[in-house]
């Protein structure tokens, strides 16, 4: 072999060795990030929930006080008679039903002074009994919660779960901690609910946090309801194969690295400063991004509803170890590649005595063995899906993984035409890549669908490399399952988060292709539209919590009796839209009187029967939607104005 050829040979080498290391390196730095931000995003949306369904159940809890006060007489509840005065004299408290049914039913109403009989106090202390209810209820669906209680400006508290008096009893000083200093008068004019900082529970728990909402009759300041969660709990719900970090603008409130001082409060800047990273540093820091900071990849996210940021993070060497892990086989390769080089260059030199035509021949052969061997390693390297095509798109090798993701034997996809494994949607943007590579364009990180050998499409993303001579390097990895998620979470955007029906935007989306393929195939379309009768009495009667319970139970109702062809819209706050393609509004009516009937029948806990109003018409030709539902919600407020639980139609 030629010097010049030689050369050129160690240069290939050397380039595919290189392209196989950069590749290698930015696959597992965006997987990381990738599992980072996933990770950050997963625990944000746990967290929420439990923000969320505590704002509820505090709301939920003041409407119901609320309610009570209006009552001229409330009724004086029998547990109000197991209330026992202490030894002193001087307080009460329900130990009284210790080892009873009523132990997991109530909390214990501890307080000082004499048990009242009569007045304001006596009646806030059977308004505290009631709660009990609320509180049992509240802890079956979130038993994370680790105390819900009332505590009253008048010298007492009801505390759940039921906790004996000698462990925790009522003093005033708890007006000075800060689940209730904080939402006070002077403190919180708005009467707003409020989250604490961490602070030691005074009942034995160790560290919490408190969400607090102030409660008032007349505009007087009678008392505070609080559920509280305990830095171990939140710890937990935190927990994940990366540091994790929850704090707000002063300290840490749970941690995932090791047990926290269960008394101590360990602030912002000290924790931080013990991972070399300086506060100032972590306030800049963008939302919902992974970003290099120190020796870190970090992601932080702030919560919308409460003083809280949740920090993810992983050091930057493990990284770097990942990658170098990865490299050492390409380099161990390209030596080989090297080492077999000069062995068959001097294997060669002994051979130049022969004639020339032998020496041409030779030299076509030492061409093709060496472009097989460049091939050869580069489907060696430790990557994951690679393949070699030449200019047509035709599959020259493949490597072992790439055949057991796509579910073929390697001999059957040698010789197959790339694109005729791709989706048909997906052809003409794969047309215009190929062809942009053939072109020494490259392209990075594109996605397209590949059929595999079971006939089952599969999302692959691609690293492409403009061709060497003849041929095209590709790199791909299977991300069928990040774009089920993807898709998940775009079904997601089109719910509603309470019932789980589509959403208005969703309707939006969809409904002018559904009124044009009912012109173009003249088939019948028809929109129902249901609204509850008296449904702010329920809301006003029994809270937000109950109200929320049945939206969600008629939704179920309704879905049952729809077919798999139609779909249900929550619309308003108490108001669904059901669209039915290729139904005339008389197949619609049979319809719409099943779901009015499953209503009426359906036994809702709580509350009591419920019904419907259900307006309902087919649409015609040339109206756009808003005209079109104009006709259907003036059916439905006729069914209103004729008695309500009923339907009414009409063109």
């Amino acid at each position: 072999m030629s010097n010049s050829k030689r050369i050129k040979t160690n240069r290939l080498i050397l380039t595919v060795m290189l392209i196989a290391v950069v590749l290698t390196f930015l696959l597992q730095i965006t997987r990381l990030k990738s599992d980072l931000h996933n990770v950050i995003d997963a625990k944000k949306d746990l967290l929420n929930e439990y923000i969320i369904a505590s704002s509820r159940y505090i709301d939920s809890m003041r409407l119901f006080g609320a309610q009570y006060y209006k009552i001229e007489d409330p009724k004086q509840l029998s547990a109000y008679a197991l209330l026992d005065s202490d030894d002193s004299g001087d307080g009460f408290h329900l130990d009284g039903i210790e080892g009873s049914e009523l132990q997991n039913k109530m909390g214990n109403l501890t307080g000082i002074g004499e048990i009242p009989m009569a007045g304001d106090r006596f009646r806030e202390i059977n308004f505290a009994l009631h709660l009990n209810d609320f509180f049992a209820f509240y802890h079956e669906q979130m038993p994370e919660l680790q105390w819900i209680y009332y505590t009253s400006n008048s010298d007492f508290i009801n505390l759940y779960p039921w906790t004996p008096s000698d462990e925790f009893f009522y003093r005033p000083i708890l007006k000075d901690v800060p689940f209730f200093e904080i939402v006070t008068p002077e403190r919180n004019p708005d009467q707003s609910l409020e989250w604490t900082g961490v602070y030691v529970d005074h009942a034995g728990k160790g560290l919490m946090v408190t969400l607090s909402g102030p409660f008032y009759v007349a505009d007087r300041f009678k008392g505070v309801f609080s559920i509280d969660f305990t830095n171990q709990r939140l710890s937990e719900l935190i927990e994940s194969e990366y540091k994790a970090v929850l704090f707000d603008s002063e300290a840490i409130i749970a941690s995932n690295q090791g047990k926290q001082d269960e008394y101590n409060i360990e602030l912002v800047s000290e924790y931080f400063s013990k991972l070399k990273m300086p506060y100032v540093d972590l306030v800049l820091l963008p939302n919902d991004q992974v970003v290099r900071l120190g020796l870190n990849y970090v992601s932080k996210i702030a919560f919308d509803d409460a003083p809280w940021n949740l920090m993810v993070m992983t050091p930057v060497w493990k990284v770097v170890g990942l990658a170098t892990i990865q490299t050492i086989p390409v380099l161990l390769v390209g030596v080989l590649l090297l080492a077999v080089s000069r062995e068959n260059e001097k294997r060669k030199s002994t051979e130049r005595a022969l004639d020339s035509e032998r020496e041409k021949l030779t030299e076509t052969i030492v061409t093709l063995n060496e472009q097989e061997q460049q091939i050869a390693a580069f489907l060696e390297l430790n990557l994951e899906m690679l393949a070699v095509l030449d200019l047509d798109g035709v599959i020259v090798k493949v490597n072992r993984r790439f055949c057991d993701v796509m579910k073929f034997r390697c001999e059957e996809l040698i010789g197959k035409k790339y694109l005729d494994m791709v989706h048909p949607g997906d052809m003409e943007n794969a047309i215009k890549l190929y062809e942009a590579l053939k072109h020494q364009m490259p392209f990075d990180n594109f996605t397209n669908r590949v059929v595999d050998g079971d006939g089952v499409y599969k999302y692959l993303e691609w690293h492409m490399l403009p061709s060497f001579g003849n041929l095209i390097y590709a790199s791909a990895r299977d991300v069928s399952e990040k774009h089920e998620m993807e898709a998940k979470l775009s079904e997601t955007a089109f719910r509603d988060q309470l019932t789980g029906a589509y959403n208005r935007h969703y309707l939006d989306s969809v409904i002018e292709r559904y009124m044009v393929t009912a012109v173009q195939n003249a088939q019948p379309l028809t929109m129902i539209e249901l609204d509850l009768d008296y449904f702010k009495q329920v809301n006003d009667t029994f809270g937000h919590t109950v109200g929320d319970a049945v939206l969600t139970q008629i939704v179920k109702i309704a879905s049952q009796v729809i077919r798999s062809a139609d779909f249900i819209v929550r619309y308003g706050g108490e108001e669904f839209i059901i669209i039915m393609p290729q139904t005339d509004q008389y197949g619609a009516a049979i319809v719409a009187e099943k779901v009015r009937v499953s209503v009426q029948n359906h036994h809702f806990d709580v509350c009591g029967p419920v019904t419907v109003s259900i307006g309902l018409s087919e649409y015609l030709e040339g109206e756009n939607f808003e005209h079109w539902y104009n006709r259907v919600d003036q059916n439905l407020y006729t069914a209103k104005r004729n008695g309500r639980n009923q339907i009414f139609s009409s063109l």
